[in-house]
């Protein structure tokens, strides 16, 4: 049993001073009281502001190892856009060993916790050798970023991604060997193979495809009907104006579009991007019980695009963040630069219709919508009995924070204190970060360096 005592503490009513939290050994609350409700000095004491851990809905782990290298640009005309950029990546990933993206994964994993998030959603899609062929077991990939994961303490909700066709009906290029399922009943073989290395793990499973680039619309559905007991269903989908192009040449319709003309029932569908959009799909999308994942830094060192959030939220959208490339691994950034795009969009500061408060609304979304994309059955603000505690706190001497009412803390946070970390983060009742350290920081920081002077 662990016992914790807040001096400041986020909850759904709002801040509360001295609270105190105990935890069974699977790092479930079983006791939320004030004042405590065994002798003090059982009680670890966590001074500052406290506030639920953040959610990274999206991420592409081995992409770490390549951030920063392509800033950089060849002078001929067109290389330095997204699909410029993908080529890079494809070469970094024929690189890699699994040994290689279990090093990268946990240095990432590690930035991650840092940074306040407790769990992530990995879209994993490097399934196969360097030449193509299935590992043994298949699912090899898969199981060296829960190792990676299990190995730092954060939470990991693996999406293995079926990736057939190069774009649109085209075959796939030789650089995307490793990616690629001849069909879905392979790609399954394999997501089969992950569950039952599964049983008995906290690690979450879901499904994904890569993008209705790479895959059919009857191979989507497919897919995501294959999801098990809640397992949730994430797709790519509509980040490049090339993109939205090539489906309506291919398709006759955009992307979005043509999967809410083919499915009604979009519940546990997780939309990453979704950034270019007309006003009858953002109406239609809103209104749907699928919900948009967004990566507000990668899609802006992308050049993807600015997603319509206002004329979206107004309709009753719903959304949540991921880090992606992890060209920037920092939650406050992405939501910083979230609302920011929606101010340079619509030349107000107020950019979210109706919003007094678009800290809190930004930091809801996340909450409520980031556990649902993660497969996650508790309410990350709740804080209720039998739930996991994950919880992060930020320094109370930052002087910013401590000239401002509790009532402000929350949009200092988010909007004024660029490049603060947590001094403590508690995953799943462990606490993974203390004073702002990991136990393995020096040993991963290391693997990590060699690790890229070594590829």
């Amino acid at each position: 049993m662990d016992h914790w005592h807040f001096s400041h503490f986020l909850t759904e009513g709002g801040w509360e001073s001295d609270c105190y939290i105990s935890c069974d050994e699977y790092g479930r609350i079983t006791n939320v009281s004030k004042p405590p409700e065994v002798e003090l000095n059982s009680y670890t004491k966590i001074a500052g502001l406290s506030i639920p851990s953040f959610l990274n809905a999206h991420s592409h782990a081995f992409q770490y190892a390549i951030a920063g290298l392509g800033e950089l640009f060849p002078r001929e005309a067109g290389a330095d856009d997204f699909w410029s950029w993908r080529r890079s990546m494809y070469e970094m990933a024929l690189s890699l060993s699994p040994a290689a993206v279990e090093s990268i994964a946990a240095m990432v994993y590690l930035k991650m916790l840092k940074a306040g998030y407790s769990h992530v959603a990995e879209f994993h899609y490097i399934h196969k050798d360097s030449q193509g062929n299935a590992y043994e077991p298949l699912a090899e990939m898969s199981l060296c970023l829960t190792r990676a994961a299990e190995r730092v303490g954060i939470g990991l909700t693996i999406l293995p991604v079926y990736y057939r066709s190069g774009n649109f009906g085209e075959p796939a290029s030789p650089a995307q060997r490793r990616f690629v399922f001849a069909n879905v009943r392979e790609y399954l073989a394999l997501v089969d193979n992950l569950r039952q290395s599964l049983l008995g793990s906290s690690t979450k499973l879901g499904l994904g495809v890569h993008s209705l680039r790479a895959a059919s619309i009857e191979e989507v559905l497919e897919v995501s009907s294959n999801c098990l007991n809640g397992e949730v269903f994430h797709l790519h989908i509509a980040e490049q104006q090339k993109e939205v192009a090539d489906c309506l040449s291919y398709h006759n319709k955009r992307p979005v579009e043509l999967l809410l003309d083919s499915r009604s029932d979009l519940k546990n569908f997780f939309l990453v991007h979704a950034t270019h959009l007309n006003d009858n799909e953002v109406s239609r999308l809103a209104a749907s019980e699928a919900r948009v994942v967004l990566c507000p830094t990668t899609e802006a060192n992308l050049a993807d695009g600015i997603f319509p959030l206002n004329n979206f939220i107004k309709q009753g959208g719903q959304f949540c963040i991921g880090s992606d490339s992890h060209i920037a691994v920092d939650p406050l950034e992405e939501l910083r630069l979230l609302d920011y795009g929606q101010r340079l969009r619509s030349h107000r500061r107020l950019s979210i219709d109706d919003v007094n408060d678009p800290a809190a609304l930004l930091f809801e979304h996340c909450c409520v919508n980031g556990q649902a994309a993660l497969g996650l059955a508790e309410d990350a603000k709740s804080f209720k009995i039998g739930s996991k505690l994950n919880v992060i706190t930020f320094s109370g001497q930052e002087p910013l924070l401590a000239a401002r009412k509790p009532d402000l803390w929350l949009a200092t946070l988010i909007y004024a204190l660029g490049g603060v970390r947590p001094i403590s983060v508690i995953a799943d009742g462990n606490q993974v970060i203390s004073e702002g350290s990991h136990q393995l920081q020096s040993e991963i920081y290391q693997e990590f360096e060699d690790l890229l002077k070594s590829i």
